[in-house]
């Protein structure tokens, strides 16, 4: 997965995951009639949006919780497609994973779904021209919805920059900075894990108590993505030593 992170002293935290809506991909709107709309990339005053562990609504300048009022900020990336972020301590981070297919200079990333390919990468034997790749989880673009997509370490280190303009990918130093805040690092993935078994096999005891709303979008390495349900994996800047595929964090 992809996060990202934004020092004013903040850091922002884009996973590469992509939170599920109302009604498959449509909106509801109240404005005295309960109205269908799809424009995800332009959200308007009112709307509602289910993110698979909160109901948020858009007030016209940020998304703001309906069950515990906690507020969201909010990123767009070169597609257009938009994410919240939440503040927790001194850093803001994306609340959701990433699902760009551009750098932020324009470049594609390649989309690499075939099993074969993606094993020669990790075992550095693709003779292909870029070594760079996305792809969905098990192959299914449905599963965008919830987890964004999954990128692999070349996609990650590329000078041309995966994550939204202003933002990073996470040093290690950050994320030590994120569990310090919350419970420390034994016990902080209860405080980011989204709440409950609607995505996170049972049983689920997190309380997501800071915004972060992680989900188990698991990961791709030279088997076939895997972990889906029992584990959320994220990228740092920090060289791989092994490949493997994840969601993408971004920090500014």
């Amino acid at each position: 997965m992809i996060f990202g992170i934004r020092n004013t002293g903040c850091i922002l935290l884009i996973w590469i995951f992509c939170l599920p809506i109302l009604h498959s991909q449509n909106m509801t709107v109240f404005d005295g009639a309960i109205k269908s709309y799809s424009n995800l990339s332009n959200p308007i005053s009112g709307m509602i949006q289910w993110t698979g562990a909160d109901l948020i609504v858009w007030n016209g300048s940020k998304w703001i919780s309906l069950l515990n009022q906690q507020s969201f900020g909010t990123v767009a990336d070169i597609d257009g497609n938009r994410y919240r972020t939440v503040i927790i301590g001194a850093q803001e981070w994306m609340a959701e994973n990433l699902r760009t297919t551009r750098y932020r200079n324009g470049v594609s990333i390649p989309h690499v779904p075939d099993q074969e390919d993606w094993s020669a990468i990790e075992n550095l034997l693709y003779t292909g021209a870029s070594k760079d790749a996305w792809c969905w989880q098990m192959n299914n673009s449905t599963n965008e919805l919830i987890y964004g997509k999954l990128y692999n370490w070349h996609a990650v280190a590329k000078n041309d920059g995966i994550c939204p303009t202003g933002w990073r990918i996470p040093t290690e130093d950050d994320i030590m900075t994120l569990s310090e805040y919350l419970s420390g690092p034994a016990l902080a993935a209860s405080d980011i894990k989204a709440a409950g078994t609607a995505f996170w096999n049972d049983p689920n005891v997190a309380t997501n108590s800071s915004g972060f709303s992680a989900l188990p979008g698991g990961r791709r390495s030279d088997a076939f993505p895997s972990s889906l349900g029992g584990r959320a994996y994220f990228w740092t800047s920090t060289s791989a030593s092994v490949i493997r595929y994840r969601r993408t964090p971004c920090i500014s």
